[in-house]
Parts: structure tokens; sequence; C-alpha cells
């Protein structure tokens, strides 16, 4: 029975102390049980209703079953399994387990799935936004003219893109020597916002073939991000071009 236990070993207290990760899934199940029936309380209960699972632990009357390893592991799905299948049903005949606790197991189980249903939301909405840029990154760069690309001396531009997704054409804003441009800021957004764009990517060219970006480059890319943010509009990269190849600064 909990409440002879030490409060170190108790569910709820051991929850609140470590987090609930730290709890195993029989103890998971009681602290939504709360109570069980005389001799055995939640953590007898949950161990049957794990054992009607199909876990192939037998439970003793200890709190020292494993966490989240392998058997945990095994247990959770044959528990999860059986929800998912059965619902209502396989709570049904346990003797014990009252409407207020089917109720319980059956809501948090609802709130579990509705959180997965969430995080896979999300990561496919990542997914996608990240291919929808791999794509806009490939397009912006096609704007760069191969005499750009191989140009003796480096220049500086953007490419614009609109709020449907449409690339727009490659604007050099400064032309340099061939190791290095000066960029005025001011003059940069001047001419990209007269555009209008909602996002942007930058690009220079390299004109020694070398993809190595300098501190200079670095620095100027998160210069460009932190004013873009100001203005309120996206910056989507900075690559750097050669004649060969095309490196984005990460």
């Amino acid at each position: 029975m909990i409440r002879h236990c030490h409060d170190s070993e108790k569910p709820r207290e051991r929850c609140l102390a470590g987090g609930a990760e730290c709890l195993s899934l029989r103890e998971c199940l009681a602290l939504l049980l709360g109570s069980g029936p005389r001799g055995e309380g939640c953590m007898g209960l949950s161990a049957r209703i794990l054992e009607r699972s199909g876990s192939a632990r037998i439970y003793d009357a200890r709190f020292n079953d494993v966490g989240f390893g392998d058997a945990g592991a095994n247990d959770a799905r044959a528990l999860f399994t059986a929800l998912e299948s059965s619902g209502l049903g396989f709570l049904q005949n346990i003797k014990g387990l009252g409407p207020a606790g089917k109720g319980r197991i059956l809501a948090a189980f609802e709130l579990a799935r509705r959180y997965a249903v969430l995080k896979a939301r999300a990561a496919t909405g990542s997914e996608e936004n990240e291919r929808h840029l791999g794509v806009l990154a490939r397009k912006a760069v096609q704007k760069i003219p191969d005499g750009l690309r191989s140009a003796p001396r480096e220049w500086l531009g953007f490419v614009g893109v609109t709020g449907t997704g449409a690339v727009m054409d490659l604007c050099v804003v400064e032309r340099g020597v061939r190791t290095h441009v000066n960029v005025d800021p001011a003059a940069f957004f001047a001419r990209l916002l007269a555009l209008r764009p909602a996002a942007f990517f930058m690009a220079h060219n390299h004109p020694s073939g070398s993809l190595l970006p300098s501190q200079e480059d670095q620095l100027l890319t998160v210069k460009m991000e932190t004013l873009a943010a100001e203005f309120g509009i996206r910056f989507l990269g900075h690559a750097i071009v050669t004649a060969q190849a095309v490196k984005w600064i990460d």
C-alpha cells in the first residue's frame, strides 16, 4: 500500500521531485487512479490493468518495477494498443475500477493521442518548410548568371521572394575588388525595400574559387539577418558562389 511507504517511494512525491519521466507506467496509472480496492490500492489495481493488456511480467506488491526501458516500453505498447483498439471495452469488468477511474484513463489516453497528432503535424510542417526553402534556394541561385559567378571581382546582391513564393531576379548592390566588397547596409536595404519582397536571399561571389566563408562573411550574415528582422522582412540565407559551386553560410 502506498500510504505505508516512505515519501521518497510514493509516485506522487517522486513525480513532483524528479518529474513524471522518472515514473514507471504502473506508477503513472496509479497516480491517475488515485485509489484502489482495499488491500491492494492503486498500485495493485494498475498492475492488474497492465496484466490484462497483455504484459508478460508479473507485478508484485513492491513499487520498484522498471521505468521506460525495454520491458516498460513493451508494457506501454500493450496498454496503448488495447486502449486504441477497444477503449472502454478493455477497461470493463476490472475489479475495483469504477467509472471515475475508467474516465481518467480514457481522458489521459485521449490527451496523449492529441499531443501525438500535434507533434506529428509540427514535424511534417517543419519538413515541408525545409523542402520549400530548399526549392527557393535553388531557384535563387539559378538567377545568378554564369558571368557573375565567374566574375574577376567580388560583388554582393540579393534575390527577393514575393509573398506568393515567386523568386525575383538578382539585384547586384555593390561591386568590389578581387578579394573583398564593401557593403553599405543602408544602401543595401534601400534597394531591397524598394522592391517590396516578403523575403530575400543574399549572395556574393569568391573570384578565388574558395567556398570557405571569411570571418567578415559570417559577421555580415549575422548583421543582415538582424537588420532584416528590424525591417520586418525575412532573411532566407547568404550564399557564396563560384563558377563551379555554391556554399550557404550557416
